[in-house]
């Protein structure tokens, strides 16, 4: 079977994570994929934030709360911003 279709087909999501931090070099082999994914007809500008700190990352976790928490939920919010505040 070819190797791309191998992984589509085997593919899973993580939910946990080690402690340990990735190697700078596969790291920025990922980023380096994902500067190369279809983007709208590369029209669609990308940025990536790579947090390996995890102060840093317990931070930006509690700005990303505040900010969803103050979000009114109305006809117009969309079910996964609502699906999100709701968590």
């Amino acid at each position: 079977m070819n190797s791309i279709i191998e992984n589509i087909l085997t593919r899973r999501s993580i939910r946990t994570f080690m402690e340990t931090q990735m190697s700078e070099e596969d790291l920025n082999t990922i980023l380096t994929a994902g500067s190369y994914a279809p983007n709208g007809m590369g029209t669609q500008s990308w940025k990536f934030t790579a947090i390996q700190n995890t102060s840093v990352l317990e931070k930006v976790n509690e700005a990303i709360r505040l900010t969803l928490i103050s979000i009114p939920v109305i006809a117009e919010t969309h079910p996964y911003v609502v699906s999100l505040i709701e968590i």
